[in-house]
């Protein structure tokens, strides 16, 4: 997803969805919501590299924790 791409009401939803603030312009929003995507893709890439590592799996997917099968 592409923060700059989204309409002011369609960001305040994604941010709100994150917990974070849903106040400010166009720019403050696209900012805010890109740095939490930045964020979550980092997140996302360190479990699967690290469910991989030890445990020799795969990850499959991210839903607040690590999913996998061998």
């Amino acid at each position: 997803m592409e923060a700059r791409r989204l309409r002011v009401p369609e960001l305040r939803d994604e941010l709100g969805r994150r917990g974070l603030d849903t106040r400010g312009l166009k720019s403050e929003l696209t900012e805010r919501l890109q740095a939490a995507l930045d964020g979550e893709g980092a997140r996302r890439d360190g479990a699967e590299g690290r469910c991989e590592r030890e445990r020799g799996w795969r990850c499959e997917g991210w839903a607040g924790g690590l999913l996998g099968s061998p």
